[in-house]
């Protein structure tokens, strides 16, 4: 039987795109006439077209530097400067995202205020000496004897700093943690409250600090702080607040009767812990408003204190009453440096009365500083005063045998002062 063949059609072939028909280039012409044949190879390919494109300049190497000084000595010529660094590509020349709103780019009034008083601050820190005085203080803080200076590139000093610059801030939003700050801590904030606040600390401020008994409190800086906004008197009653007023004292005997059978032991210990600082040594009470308060608080402040003070400034005071340097001395037996800078002259003339042999006989320093913008004359006068006050101390202390003395009044003269 015979097989059936089935027809098979040629499949129909597409017509050739027109760009196979292009003409070829001067350059493929050469080549084919010069090699007999084209070369369509993928590599071929590649390689011209890398070669047609423009061609990328690479940074030049940087060059290792050398210092100056060798340089000059090996006579080498100057290193090229290192090539620019490629700024970010923005988005329609400006950062990408929102604009930020007006607010934002506008300084607060209370803002600029703050930020006057640093830029002056860190221009007052270059002055060196007694010449000027920011709010007062000198710069750059008031430190007492014993006081560890901080570094003012240190994280403490700017955290310092900026709660001194919003000190009644703190005292508002955080008066239920500023309790729990460490002691040193705390001496340390009174000395940055008293060089950038414009006045001070206030008894709420204290209040705030200190709400109990505090033992390792040794310093108290209140400087600028004495004014209608903390008083003597009530300062006298924050550093003892267990003692007992007139009236506090029970209306009938009787009830104290049943008081002192019951509680003898509670009141002991009350007896014991009549101070807020019983530990206190250095204690500040410089530049006051003179205007409001009288010396006269003074002298029942130093009465109230625990006999512990050693260390006591009291620059920028005047001194009236008279007597009153003699009762002074007698409230405090253990004074060993006493700080009287920017005194009237009459305080140093009351200062030559007294007993240097007797209750200040542990006296080894006096400061008798003029600094700020004091006039010629009246420097000139409190020196010399201040001379006599030398004089005298000396020539008491070695009729009798008493310690040295040293009783600085010229920064300048310091070491002469301290040699004769």
């Amino acid at each position: 039987m015979t097989k059936k063949h089935k027809p098979k059609f040629p499949k129909p072939t597409p017509d050739p795109h027109s760009s196979y028909f292009k003409k070829p280039t001067a350059e493929a012409s050469s080549t084919a006439g010069a090699g007999g044949g084209g070369d369509t190879s993928v590599n071929s390919i590649l390689a011209k077209l890398r070669s047609e494109a423009p061609r990328i300049t690479k940074p030049p190497l940087a060059t290792p530097s050398v210092p100056p000084i060798l340089q000059e000595i090996l006579e080498n010529a100057a290193p090229p400067p290192p090539p620019p660094c490629g700024e970010p590509r923005m988005r329609g020349g400006r950062i990408p995202g929102p604009p930020p709103p007006a607010s934002w780019l506008q300084l607060q009034p209370e803002m600029q205020g703050d930020q006057e008083l640093i830029e002056d601050t860190e221009q007052q820190k270059r002055v060196r000496g007694g010449g000027v005085l920011v709010c007062g203080v000198q710069h750059p803080l008031s430190y007492l004897p014993g006081m560890t200076p901080v570094d003012d590139r240190r994280l403490l000093h700017y955290a310092l700093k900026a709660m001194a610059l919003r000190w009644e801030e703190h005292v508002l939003y955080d008066q239920h943690w500023l309790q729990y700050l460490p002691p040193n801590v705390k001496t340390l904030l009174l000395s940055y409250i008293a060089a950038y606040t414009p006045t001070g600390v206030t008894l709420t401020g204290l209040k705030v600090l200190f709400t109990s008994l505090d033992e390792d409190i040794t310093t108290l800086e209140l400087s600028r702080s004495l004014n209608t906004e903390l008083t003597l008197p009530q300062l006298t009653r924050f550093l003892r607040p267990n003692k007992r007023s007139q009236a506090e004292v029970s209306a009938s005997w009787e009830d104290e009767m049943d008081d002192d059978n019951s509680n003898n032991k509670e009141d002991t210990d009350k007896k014991k812990y009549t101070t807020l600082f019983p530990n206190l040594t250095h204690l500040s009470l410089a530049h006051p408003d003179s205007s409001s308060i009288p010396f006269s608080q003074l002298l029942t402040l130093t009465a109230s204190v625990p006999p512990t003070i050693t260390h006591l400034s009291l620059a920028g005071w005047t001194e009236r009453e008279p007597g009153g340097m003699r009762r002074l001395a007698r409230n405090l037996l253990g004074l060993k440096w006493l700080d009287v800078s920017n005194c009237h002259w009459v305080l140093y003339e009351q200062l030559k009365e007294v007993e240097w042999c007797g209750p200040w006989r542990n006296v080894e320093t006096v400061v008798a500083r003029q600094q700020g913008d004091v006039p010629a004359a009246k420097k000139a006068a409190r020196d010399a005063k201040v001379r006599e006050l030398k004089k005298a101390i000396r020539e008491l202390r070695n009729k009798r045998g008493g310690k040295w003395c040293d009783v600085i009044f010229d920064e300048d003269r310091d070491m002469e002062n301290v040699v004769l």
